[in-house]
């Protein structure tokens, strides 16, 4: 008897499919046994999270959605993830909207060329 997969997924909102009912969830459909994935979330989030889990973890199918390389992350002081995108800016473990950020961050912080750049290093490295 075979023993079974474990398949894992990661990405954006598009992976999380919290708008779809859970039968008709791709990630459901496939036999997924654990979904990463959190709407908003950047290529940084989608590649630490998953590093996260699969250095804790057996996985034997990983499936990532990239999003927009422009979309970012970061850590609060207190240790969550602060999900950046260019239209809002939320904690993901509270969901709180409280860190304005997202204007100081686009204008001072954010280069296209260097998150694009990460986000095929995320992949090469995941493959």
């Amino acid at each position: 008897m075979m023993s079974k997969k474990i398949i894992a997924v990661n990405g954006c909102s598009y992976t999380q499919e919290l708008y779809l009912q859970p039968e008709n969830r791709w990630s459901n459909l496939i036999g997924c046994g654990i979904n990463l994935a959190h709407g908003g979330g950047s290529n940084d989030r989608i590649f630490h999270t998953t590093i996260e889990y699969i250095n804790q973890n057996s996985v034997d199918t990983l499936v990532i959605g990239w999003t927009d390389p422009n979309r970012a992350m970061c850590y609060s002081s207190k240790g969550s993830r602060i999900i950046i995108t260019p239209g809002h800016t939320f904690d993901e473990q509270l969901g709180t909207t409280e860190y304005d950020i997202n204007k100081f961050y686009y204008k001072n912080l954010h280069n296209s060329f260097i998150a694009f750049q990460n986000t095929l290093n995320y992949i090469i490295h995941l493959q």
